[in-house]
């Protein structure tokens, strides 16, 4: 019986990654025509657009599209998830007022200020022109999640989002029109935002009383996470600005490429831990901590046997993947071979940040993460001038190291549970 629910699970999975693996296919493909046929300065500004886009809505989603998993695994040890449609209307006009503050600042501060750190005004408030849709998208994936909507989840995060700008990426280099490329990729946020509200809100069950959590409680319990989620942004976009800064949009693209391919395997990472955090918030709340144990060992296990041969694959063929970019990419060959480093690390380390987001302490690792921002803040300022792409690449490699360790150590030393490969 055990054997067949492994099977059934393990089954789970590899189709929640393999649609996780379409979405980012799209993705790649897209990536793939753009270097080899669209000037390098748009490609550099599209890298840089996302990586805006990655940081500001951390600041918009303030850590809501975690404390859902953690708020429905509370309510469903209570056998109410009746409180839910309330909650997603108030954390959708909760949205809706950041992204209307955010857009306001940036229309009050002059464009000269935005040019001294070398960003485009115009193009900046393009891109913070979405972060309403881009937020509610978002939240609107782990809302599937709730409800254990699972594929629907990884349908709208990767496939739909990524196969629009793979048909826009192609329609506009034969229609010579490249430089609307941000324009499409931007307008799918819009769109997905839409159409995914419209499919969940049946969903939502009708409040039988009046709503118990408040907005206060809801930031409360998000704000530690949005911060974890800002300071883990900042981690994946500090380099990508201070790259802008001081080598320019050229090298911005050639460094994306490497990022990119590190992040097929973040993607099962993720995938997997997304199938478990509200398991874990379950488990967690209702005190059975050796189930818990053994899911997060059984995960630990499967994210690694799933990462490795990612690894290997990366470690031994670097130069030919990246060529598949253009031959001016493959001078990004050492920055690959520098973050699978990290990667490798953050592999056997599992299930750190969901865990420590879906059993209330939050406000912990939120700290670990500012420390890692911190390191890696500095780190960037003295390498990147220095080694160009490697100083950045260094840089969030030793960042990603210290987090892993910093919340293993905690874990262990609160709970008695080993959260690295065992």
């Amino acid at each position: 019986m055990i054997v067949k629910l492994y099977k059934l699970l393990f089954s789970k999975q590899i189709a929640l990654i393999t649609l996780r693996g379409m979405g980012v296919a799209f993705l790649f493909l897209s990536t793939l025509i753009m270097t080899n046929y669209y000037d390098k300065t748009i490609v550099g500004e599209f890298e840089l657009a996302r990586s805006i886009l990655l940081l500001a809505g951390a600041f918009v989603l303030i850590g809501t599209d975690r404390s859902i998993l953690q708020i429905a695994g509370r309510l469903s040890s209570n056998n109410d998830l009746s409180q839910l449609k309330a909650i997603y209307h108030k954390i959708i006009l909760i949205y809706f007022m950041i992204s209307c503050f955010i857009l306001s600042i940036i229309l009050i501060i002059p464009a000269s200020w935005i040019n001294i750190i070398s960003l485009d005004k115009p193009m900046l408030f393009k891109v913070l022109g979405v972060l309403f849709f881009y937020a509610l998208t978002l939240f609107n994936t782990e809302v599937f999640r709730v409800y254990g909507k699972h594929i629907w989840s990884e349908i709208y995060r990767g496939i739909f989002k990524y196969i629009l700008l793979f048909v826009g990426v192609i329609v506009l280099l034969y229609q010579d029109l490249t430089h609307f490329i941000l324009d499409v990729f931007l307008f799918s946020f819009f769109l997905f935002s839409i159409i995914s509200t419209l499919h969940i809100y049946p969903l939502l069950k009708v409040n039988n009383s009046k709503t118990i959590i408040t907005y206060k409680e809801i930031i409360k319990i998000s704000f530690p996470m949005s911060l974890s989620s800002l300071g883990f942004f900042l981690l994946l976009s500090i380099d990508i600005f201070f790259l802008k800064y001081f080598k320019g949009d050229e090298l911005i693209a050639i460094y994306a490429q490497p990022v990119k391919i590190i992040a097929l395997i973040a993607m099962i990472q993720t995938t997997l831990q997304s199938s478990i955090s509200k398991m874990i918030a379950d488990n967690y709340y209702s005190g059975n901590m050796e189930s818990l144990k053994l899911l997060i060992i059984k995960y630990t296990r499967l994210i690694a046997l799933m990462s490795f041969p990612f690894l290997i694959i990366f470690l031994f063929f670097s130069k030919s993947i990246l060529l598949c970019f253009g031959e001016d990419y493959v001078s990004g060959n050492s920055v690959l071979l520098i973050l699978l480093i990290g990667t490798t690390v953050n592999a056997l380390c599992g299930c750190t940040g969901t865990y420590m987001n879906m059993t209330g302490r939050q406000v912990v690792f939120r700290n670990i993460i500012f420390i890692t921002v911190l390191i890696n803040l500095i780190l960037n300022i003295f390498l990147i001038p220095l080694y160009g792409m490697n100083g950045a690449a260094i840089s969030s490699t030793i960042s990603l190291i210290l987090w892993n360790i910093f919340t293993v150590v905690y874990v262990y030393a609160k709970d008695r549970l080993i959260l690295i490969l065992n």
